[in-house]
């Protein structure tokens, strides 16, 4: 496959996602921060199904994971991003370009924002007990006493993905109606779920992080001094 050289000022930017729902908030997070940017989906629709089914991210299934990271960047992207955030630790690596998991961002951002407790959603509970677990080892590096208040949303996952996000929604903050306080800061721990964010943000009182939206403004306030001429298989 031939390689053409990108134009500076355009990156590219590699999305490894683990179900088909994270693509559309994922891109169209990226492609509002970053509009000249060219969004590259890669999707392995068995990482999550995987994961579940061995009760946690084994060996084979980060080797797996590092190579698509790998597979990205030798193409040519200019930033990696992992969608899936049962693999979001696999961003530490080193890859020759900026590499960020999925809620590294929205962690800083509710970390900023939030008095003293998270409460954290998510339809996927493997993902919604790493997710908590990582948001309280976030909490305890800056010497933060924070609780994490885990709710599962099982009810949530088919509409989220089917695209009824207004039934995702009303799910969504029925369950977290009988735990939230008045100072909770409310966090969505899954992309394909993040499209409903916006509508529960408008019908409670509390602040709403998603990962989307976060993950893209760090994108774009990493490459921002940056020229890109890196070659690309995929422009």
């Amino acid at each position: 496959m031939t390689t053409t050289p990108s134009r500076p000022g355009t990156p590219l930017i590699a999305l490894i996602s683990g179900v088909p729902a994270a693509i559309a908030p994922a891109s169209g997070a990226v492609e509002k921060a970053l509009p000249d940017a060219v969004v590259w989906n890669i999707l392995d629709n068995r990482l999550i199904t995987d994961a579940t089914e061995r009760r946690g991210v084994t060996s084979q299934l980060e080797a797996r994971m590092r190579r698509l990271i790998e597979h990205a960047v030798t193409a040519g992207a200019d930033a990696v991003l992992i969608t899936c955030s049962l693999y979001a630790h696999l961003a530490a690596g080193s890859y020759g370009v900026p590499v960020l998991g999925s809620d590294d961002a929205a962690f800083t951002q509710a970390l900023d924002a939030a008095a003293g407790r998270i409460v954290i959603v998510s339809s996927v509970e493997l993902a919604l007990e790493d997710s908590c677990r990582r948001l309280s080892e976030a909490a305890n590096v800056r010497g933060r006493d924070l609780t994490v208040v885990p709710v599962h949303v099982p009810d949530a996952r088919e509409p989220a993905a089917d695209g009824d996000i207004a039934r995702a929604a009303e799910i969504v903050r029925s369950e977290i109606a009988p735990v939230m306080r008045e100072d909770d800061l409310l966090l969505f721990a899954q992309y394909s779920l993040s499209p409903a964010a916006r509508q529960v943000a408008l019908r409670i009182p509390h602040p709403v992080v998603a990962p989307p939206a976060a993950a893209a403004t760090a994108l774009a306030e990493l490459l921002a001094p940056h020229e890109f001429t890196r070659e690309s298989e995929i422009r």
